[in-house]
């Protein structure tokens, strides 16, 4: 599961300031840009988080 959590937070953190080095100008729309996919990447960082945290307390079915 560390796995699935480091290749979520990288390309979230690597998408975000690629998008500001490419560009090379911090415009208004860029700014904005960059705050809404970061805002977006935080909350499905935030959402695996919680679906790991239940998956640890489950109880193994059986394979049923």
């Amino acid at each position: 599961m560390a796995a699935v959590m480091a290749l979520v937070f990288l390309f979230a953190l690597a998408s975000s300031a690629l998008m500001i080095v490419i560009n090379g100008s911090l415009t208004f729309g860029v700014v904005g840009a960059v705050v809404c996919f970061t805002a977006l990447a935080s909350g499905v960082t935030v959402g695996l988080l919680r679906l790991v945290h239940d998956w640890e307390g489950e109880e193994p079915h059986g394979g049923r």
